[in-house]
């Protein structure tokens, strides 16, 4: 073989390319990023607020205010959050929070069907991965219900659409308080539910966690002991000067 110029151009390339990481796929198309929340009171159905993609935004019109940070990269891995104050008027009881994700990897490269899921554990109540309901899933259907089926769809490497969601139970939530809910897309293994592209070898994993703050009921001021005995003794003076005086009006009544 001859080397030439162009011939070890060719080799050194080959070499580079084949001696190169594997390469993350370009992005992450996000379809839908909702935040689902139901109570067992005040509230008639289950609510929705999505922040990218198609869906509904019924928080404020039930007396939630809603906040969201959005602190995606380009690729769509990153943090988002959203902090949701209760400002009903009234406590809500047994609210559940429910945090939905349909995404795709390479989609434009190899289509959306052929994708899969597996959970990995979490510090949340529930969880779900299903076909997002256009074929055979149920997941949306259980999201409006306000409960997720702690089940996955494509358990044993099953391919098609995948879609998923993570639950909280969040106990009662009273007025004026507020909870933050933060969810990660990571390439990283953050455990919770990692998305998987077979034909890329490509996947990133999607978990969260939800906080109440400024829950506690209203304090009692108590007066402190000393500040208790203060006023007692001016009680007993108040008492005793009050009785002094209905005794002196007593004896000059007698004396006149």
């Amino acid at each position: 073989m001859i080397f030439n110029a162009r011939t070890l151009a060719g080799l050194l390339g080959s070499f580079f390319l084949t001696s190169l990481p594997h390469v993350q796929a370009t992005a992450i198309d996000i379809n839908q990023l909702s935040l689902f929340l139901v109570a067992d009171n005040h509230l008639i159905s289950t609510i929705e607020d999505t922040q990218i993609g198609l869906g509904f935004n019924d928080f404020e019109a039930q007396g939630l205010s809603v906040e969201f940070t959005n602190d995606l990269n380009l690729d769509n891995t990153g943090d988002v959050a959203w902090k949701v104050t209760n400002n009903t008027g009234s406590t809500l009881e047994s609210v559940s929070v429910l945090a939905f994700l349909d995404a795709d990897i390479d989609q434009f490269i190899n289509g959306f069907w052929q994708e899969t899921a597996e959970y990995h554990g979490s510090e949340t109540d529930s969880y779900e991965i299903d076909e997002p309901g256009f074929i055979f899933g149920d997941i949306y259907d259980n999201l409006l219900a306000g409960q997720l089926d702690n089940t996955n769809s494509f358990s044993g490497g099953f391919v098609d659409d995948v879609s998923f969601a993570l639950g909280f139970e969040l106990d009662d939530l009273r007025d004026g308080a507020w909870f933050e809910a933060v969810f990660s897309i990571s390439w990283a293994d953050i455990s919770g539910i990692e998305h998987i592209d077979p034909d890329s070898n490509d996947s990133y994993f999607y978990n969260g966690r939800v906080e109440v703050l400024n829950n506690q009921p209203p304090q009692v001021s108590v007066p402190e002991t000393s500040s208790l005995l203060l006023m007692l003794s001016g009680f007993i003076v108040l008492f005793f000067r009050q009785r002094f005086a209905r005794s002196r009006l007593t004896l000059t009544d007698l004396t006149i």
